[in-house]
């Protein structure tokens, strides 16, 4: 196994998401890898201060806000397609309506 591939296996044990047979493969790996070792140890104090940094408090109201915005548009949206709909449905009616002669269904004049 090449150390790309251990690279990979390094972040998920940070995750905790690694097999036992897999922790015990990085394991033998680490104690014979000085490279990983470094990458290990480097992702392990930027996983710390990430860990470290506080969230962002969202102001009061934004998800109420945000909402209400999203279904006024999806809102817009729809009444916009209904009436492109109604406009078509119009169209196409009135083409059959003006032209001469008898209508014989949708399909066509006689």
């Amino acid at each position: 196994m090449t150390c790309d591939r251990y690279q990979e296996l390094l972040s998920a044990s940070l995750d905790g998401e690694l097999t036992e047979a897999e922790d015990s493969l990085l394991r033998e790996h680490l104690g014979e890898c000085p490279e990983c070792r470094h990458t290990l140890c480097t992702m392990q104090e930027l996983d710390s201060q990430l860990r470290g940094v506080r969230r962002a408090m969202q102001p009061a109201g934004l998800r109420s806000k945000v909402s209400s915005a999203v279904r006024a548009r999806c809102g817009e949206i729809e009444r916009w397609h209904f009436g492109l709909s109604f406009h078509r449905a119009k169209s196409s009616h009135s083409e059959y309506s003006s032209s001469p002669g008898p209508m014989i269904g949708p399909w066509g004049r006689a």
